[in-house]
């Protein structure tokens, strides 16, 4: 293990200035046996027509115990081989292994080592345009969903006329795609197939291939994201058609209340594709920028890209590609600007829906006020009679045989009980106020010393 780390050193040292962090991340990459097979099952497609081109497919696949989840399928030994033999840039060995984020594409002309002519490298990695559904990166297993990046590096010598390329992307069938559409063989060449000669003599070739399939993927992915956005904008139009059309959905009406959900939900998954599909847009319109300017610059340099030349059609199918994701991200712009406009009118429905289902209570309630209110009269009419009458027919009173009124001697009791039970109920209204006002207050500060302590937990933490 401290050997590889030793041959890993020796071979990044150059590019530490560029790559401040690699030192640190390097060695726990090595030191991780998932991130590697133990024997190497690359792919290799060599070209030789005057010129040499050697392809290297490194295939992943998921592995939770790997650094970056993914398993490459190349030894540590050979792949430090193929970095120290061809002067690959070290930093391209995080991309081998399957790192998730989209880094910058890196671009330079660097020196050969021995006959000090140019040297072009550039690599970058490709959004993960077909990776359509979501995962929980907190759930056992979550890498199976997780679809790696396909990260491609390339390297131009024009003192030995070789152009090396690695492929690292998962084993799905997708990006590897591009070898259907060379032609192998030393036999006829097949007018649909690209030739060996034009292969290698457009160095920047395959990464405009691969660019190709990165924007097909994109217009599946777009297509998903329209054809989910229509299906839920029919269903808004078909909602707003019926509140049109005088069938209005009524207060508290559960089914058109879950449709509304259903619909919310069904754009709010769409929205997480829009925004995903936006960066990835970005992302994309910013490689292919940087690869036209890359391929430019290497016309330039070596005087290549007449017209009809494969150097030629390379660069018109960069332009192509960068004009593609811009016309793209336009696109799914504009599905997300329509996504908004059905959102605020689900929510509008909603909000009337939950208006005028206040409004009916409040209403109900108003009537049914107006019907306390005239019990309230009623009582209050009938209710000095009331007194009157139970008092004058209690002990307290009598008529004598004469019918002459007199006044016994139950009045002091009566009068007595009367009064004590007075204050007892009014006593028992007053400590009953008194007690919920003092339990809310209790309530209260129980909820402001839970917030003290949580504060005073999280600066703990922080600090």
């Amino acid at each position: 293990m401290v050997e590889n780390h030793s041959v890993f050193e020796k071979l990044v040292l150059p590019d530490l200035p560029l790559y401040p962090g690699l030192q640190n991340q390097a060695p726990d990459i090595l030191a991780n046996s998932a991130n590697f097979i133990s024997d190497s099952q690359l792919d290799i497609l060599t070209v030789i027509n005057g010129t040499d081109g050697l392809k290297r497919c490194a295939k992943l696949e998921a592995n939770d115990s790997a650094t970056y989840s993914q398993q490459s399928s190349v030894s540590r030994n050979l792949a430090m081989k193929i970095f120290d033999r061809f002067d690959i840039n070290a930093a391209f060995v995080l991309d081998l292994v399957g790192r998730p984020n989209y880094w910058s594409a890196f671009s330079q002309v660097k020196a050969d080592r021995e006959e000090k002519k140019d040297v072009y490298e550039f690599f970058c990695q490709h959004p993960r345009w077909h990776q359509k559904g979501r995962y929980d990166k907190m759930k056992a297993g979550a890498t199976q969903g997780n679809k790696a990046p396909c990260s491609i590096y390339m390297n131009y010598s024009v003192a030995k006329n070789q152009t090396i390329y690695l492929v690292s992307a998962p084993d799905d069938g997708i990006w590897f795609s591009f070898l259907e559409g060379i032609n192998l063989s030393n036999s006829v060449i097949d007018g649909s197939l690209l030739s060996p000669n034009e292969l290698a003599s457009s160095p920047f070739l395959v990464h405009a291939l691969i660019s190709n399939i990165a924007f097909e993927q994109a217009t599946e992915y777009a297509a998903s994201v329209r054809n989910k956005l229509m299906t839920q904008l029919k269903q808004v139009n078909d909602y707003a058609d019926n509140q049109a059309e005088g069938s209005p959905a009524k207060p508290g009406d559960q089914d058109a209340r879950t449709q509304l959900q259903r619909i919310t939900i069904e754009l709010h998954q769409v929205s997480q594709m829009l925004n995903t599909g936006l960066a990835s847009a970005q992302s994309s319109m910013r490689l292919s920028e940087k690869l036209l300017q890359a391929h430019t610059l290497f016309c330039q340099r070596t005087q290549q890209g007449s017209p009809g030349t494969s150097v030629s059609r390379t660069q018109s199918a960069f332009q192509y590609v960068k004009d593609a994701f811009e016309y793209h991200n336009n696109w799914l712009k504009s599905y997300k600007t329509r996504k908004e406009t059905a959102m605020n009118f689900v929510f509008n429905m909603v909000t009337q829906q939950d208006s005028s289902t206040n409004l009916t209570m409040s209403y109900r309630m108003s009537e049914d006020s107006s019907s306390m209110h005239s019990i309230t009269i009623l009582t209050m009419i009938f209710l000095p009679g009331t007194f009157t009458a139970t008092l004058f027919s209690t002990v307290a009173f009598r008529a004598s045989d004469a019918g002459d009124a007199e006044i016994t001697a139950w009045l002091l009791p009566f009068c007595c009980v009367t009064g004590v039970l007075t204050l007892v109920v009014l006593a028992i209204w007053y400590f009953r106020n008194s007690f919920g006002s003092w339990r809310f207050s209790m309530f209260e500060w129980y909820n402001r010393r839970q917030r003290a302590v949580g504060t005073r937990y999280q600066s703990g933490m922080m600090v």
